[in-house]
Parts: structure tokens; C-alpha cells; sequence
């Protein structure tokens, strides 16, 4: 069964969440959130709304710190897209719209489950924007022996030159190497990190603080 915590203010859309959890889970289990409330139970995931997870920041840190998956609902992308340039946002497993369509949440909702993150296109869009626009001393790749030993040096080379807005042709000549071994090194970074897409890759890669944007 899976429990599910629900942190929203808005109590239509509040409602909205819970009919549309219960109808596409039969075994889902949910909880609204309560300040005065202990949280004891374990939950999988937590819905919760930007400005909820401004104010109950700290509870939420406990949830993550817990292995709770935490899915931020932003009310309108170019009011709150702030929040994301300045990288408040970027700890949660999933960033959403709340004017996305129902089958929509449902699939962003499924793959977080499986461990994967979902950001929508425009969040993930502007986090690669912020990525070109930084320029060459404000991207540092965070290096520990963790890290080298779960990436190897070129492969964080080539992840350095992504964040700055390289294609694979560009990477191939500014490493002297050929198109196609850099598309070899990118297949071993996308399985390493468990993604399909450059723009999943530079998401991971911030998300777990292999690069760092000043």
C-alpha cells in the first residue's frame, strides 16, 4: 500500500489531488497534513504546494532525510520560475504545474515511484537555460572520491561541457575525440544516472551536487 502526504492549502485543489489519487490507486493510503500533528508515519510520497514548502521547510527536510519522495506543486511557472533559478526547489523528486492535465500528473507521478526524477519541460528548460548563461568559473564540478569513483574523469569532463551548452560535435573537437565516442560516454552517463535525456542528466547532476552553478 502505498501513503501518501498531502501538504496544500488550496483546499479545491487539495480535493482534486485526493479524488484523482484514489481513483488511479486502488491500495493508496493518504494523509493531509496537520502542523500540530506528529508526523510518525512512513510515507512514500509527499504532495506538496511551493508555498507550503516554503513555510514547512524543516518537516519536509525530515521527509526527504526519511527516503520520502517530495513532489513541489508550482501554482504558475513564470511567477515562481525564481524559486528554481536560485536552486530552492532543487532537493524535491518531482516539480510540477498544477495546470497540468490529470494523465499528465498521473505519468510525471509514476515515474517518480520508480525512482526516476520528473521535472516539467519548462523547469527543466529553464534549469539548461541557467546552465548556458553561467559562464566558465561559475560551473565547478563538485569532486569527491565518491564521485570519481562512480564517474570516470572523462565522463565528468563531458558533463562539465554539457553544463555549459555543448553539443556532442562541439565536446568531440574541444576533446579531440570523435563524435562517437562521446556518444559512448554519454549512453554510460544516462545508465550511470539512471536517465534518457541530457536534460535529465544536467537535473541529476545538480540535483546530487556534481555541479554547482555561483
Amino acid at each position: 500500500m502505498k501513503k501518501v502526504l498531502i501538504i496544500e492549502k488550496d483546499m479545491i485543489f487539495r480535493e482534486g489531488l485526493v479524488q484523482v489519487l484514489k481513483k488511479e490507486y486502488s491500495d493508496v493510503e493518504i494523509d493531509i497534513f496537520q502542523p500540530s500533528r506528529y508526523l510518525s508515519d512512513r510515507y512514500h510520497l509527499c504532495l506538496v504546494d511551493v508555498w507550503s514548502y516554503e513555510e514547512h521547510y524543516t518537516v519536509i527536510n525530515q521527509l526527504q532525510m526519511l527516503g520520502v519522495k517530495v513532489i513541489v506543486f508550482l501554482n504558475s511557472f513564470n511567477a515562481e520560475k525564481d524559486k528554481l533559478v536560485n536552486g530552492a526547489l532543487i532537493s524535491a523528486e518531482g516539480i510540477l504545474l498544477k495546470t497540468m492535465k490529470i494523465a499528465e500528473v498521473i505519468k510525471a507521478l509514476n515515474t517518480i515511484s520508480q525512482d526516476i526524477q520528473y521535472y516539467h519541460p519548462l523547469v527543466a528548460q529553464l534549469i539548461i537555460k541557467q546552465l548556458k548563461k553561467s559562464n566558465k568559473k561559475s560551473i565547478e564540478l563538485q569532486r569527491s572520491s565518491l564521485y570519481d569513483s562512480f564517474l570516470t574523469q572523462r565522463e565528468l569532463d563531458i558533463l562539465q561541457l554539457i553544463a555549459k551548452g555543448l553539443n556532442n560535435n562541439q565536446i568531440a573537437e574541444k576533446l579531440t575525440l570523435s563524435p562517437l565516442t562521446i556518444n559512448s560516454h554519454m549512453r554510460r552517463i544516462f545508465r550511470k544516472f539512471d536517465v534518457d535525456n541530457r536534460v535529465s542528466a544536467l537535473v541529476y547532476a545538480l540535483k546530487n551536487k556534481f555541479i554547482k552553478i555561483n
